[in-house]
């Protein structure tokens, strides 16, 4: 798996993961390279549409060790909130 930045480019708010004030919503993106060039295939967020916070669960392995406890992992739930990104308190980048 090859992994690359997003730095200084629109990807992020292009596939709707950057919120305003610098924040980032935790999602992976799949794309694909074909004869046509690198298409992009889906972006799955961390939380489903209807708000339950288990969109990642399978690719968050620590998740699943949790429920295999004889208690399973009770009432705890993913947080799925990041902290407003440093640079958009000097006035930084602003999104979506």
């Amino acid at each position: 798996m090859r992994l690359v930045s997003a730095a200084g480019t629109t990807f992020l708010d292009d596939l709707g993961v950057a919120g305003s004030r610098g924040a980032l919503f935790p999602a992976f993106s799949v794309h694909t390279r074909d004869g046509n060039g690198i298409r992009h295939v889906l972006t799955q967020p961390a939380d489903f549409p209807d708000g339950t916070p288990r969109g990642m669960d399978l690719l968050t392995p620590v998740w699943n060790l949790l429920d295999l406890l004889p208690s399973g992992r009770g009432d705890r739930e993913p947080d799925n909130t990041y902290p407003v990104a440093p640079a958009a308190h000097a006035g930084g980048r602003s999104g979506a």
